[in-house]
């Protein structure tokens, strides 16, 4: 139970987790992607590659839920991800809307309010 606590700890400190990489059964995974809900991990090389997903969503019932994947090749991150994601709204429960950040968000409306002025 005390890893899973540490696993969801890793969504709190972005610099942190990059830093530290995650620890999951005895392996350190570097951290190549820190891009909430997921954080994407992989250790090794070439064909001795072992990649590691985690998601973080709610529950139906609105509690924290945590789920984890650990691959080997064929299979890559992008495949492993989608389908951690279509698995967990599908049985169980939603996702954290993902989009830019605010700044880039209101960004984005200046530009498209500018556009509408300059037209």
């Amino acid at each position: 139970m005390r890893f899973c606590r540490a696993l969801a700890r890793a969504f709190d400190d972005r610099e942190k987790t990059i830093s530290n990489g995650i620890s999951f059964l005895g392996h350190t995974y570097p951290v190549t992607r820190f891009a909430p809900p997921f954080i994407i991990c992989r250790r090794g090389s070439g064909e001795d590659t072992e990649g590691l997903a985690i998601l973080k969503g709610s529950s139906r019932m609105g509690e924290d839920l945590l789920l984890l994947a650990v691959y080997r090749p064929p299979t890559v991150s992008a495949a492993a991800v989608a389908q951690m994601r279509r698995f967990f709204v599908s049985h169980l429960g939603t996702l954290p809307q993902s989009g830019p950040p605010k700044s880039v968000q209101q960004l984005l409306a200046r530009q498209r309010q500018m556009q509408g002025l300059a037209g």
